[in-house]
């Protein structure tokens, strides 16, 4: 027997999801009542991104490079959406903006599939030439990071709260993220410090990030995976 929850009034979901707010509630049949039914919950596994970027910082403290996003499920309906409408000249506005400094234009091209059927997958990729990354003069850092993060980025999984919560449930989300980072130096440029590795693995979290310094290359690998029972979390299960 074939059972499907279809929400006909979504305009931008593809036809095998519901919305997040929709996913994990109760439902009342009108007819051929079963009781305790609910829409389906959030799977972890259907719902991830990748982000792979290689750069090169310059001598005068610009970096160019590459940027490559893939995903599946909720971030890539997110990601569809937002592109759906835009225009050329409005694609064109925002590249300016996302790859320029707080002094300089930067610039950037931008090459996608096509964001306008109703798909569960979206692959983007952007090319891109930013001023000013970081200063050329004295000791320095930088924030360690892809220029473009994408709707499930790995940061957006660790900035929960860590306060606990009492007599009520909240919202909660799971899937997996990774990132893979190639920072290139210039050769006159003295690295004197990276980030030591990390792991973690408590409350259906597992986050590990691996920083490897070879001579002026630095690679980046940093992984989270989510496997909270969405879309509903009790008190409990969050404080844990």
């Amino acid at each position: 027997e074939w059972k499907q929850f279809i929400d006909s009034t979504n305009p931008s979901m593809p036809f095998d999801r519901l919305s997040e707010g929709l996913s994990d509630k109760p439902v009342i049949l009108v007819s051929d009542f079963i009781p305790h039914q609910k829409t389906p919950a959030m799977k972890a596994e259907d719902n991830h991104q990748e982000v792979e970027s290689t750069m090169e910082i310059q001598l005068d403290g610009s970096i160019t490079g590459e940027i490559h996003l893939k995903m599946t499920g909720y971030p890539a309906v997110t990601a569809r959406n937002g592109w759906r409408s835009v225009t050329k000249e409005q694609e064109k506005t925002i590249l300016e903006k996302m790859f320029s400094s707080r002094n300089q234009i930067g610039s950037g091209t931008m090459k996608k599939d096509d964001p306008q059927p109703l798909l569960s997958d979206f692959s983007y990729s952007f090319e891109f030439d930013r001023p000013e990354f970081i200063q050329t003069k004295g000791t320095g850092g930088f924030y360690i990071a892809p220029l473009v993060s994408g709707p499930m980025g790995v940061f957006a999984y660790l900035g929960y709260s860590q306060e606990e919560i009492e007599g009520y449930s909240t919202r909660c989300g799971n899937g997996s993220s990774s990132e893979r980072l190639v920072y290139h130096f210039p050769e006159k440029m003295k690295i004197l410090a990276k980030p030591e590795n990390f792991e973690i693995n408590e409350n259906h979290l597992h986050f590990k990030a691996n920083y490897e310094l070879d001579g002026n290359k630095l690679s980046v690998v940093r992984e989270i995976n989510d496997e909270s029972p969405a879309h509903v979390c009790s008190a409990s299960l969050m404080n844990k």
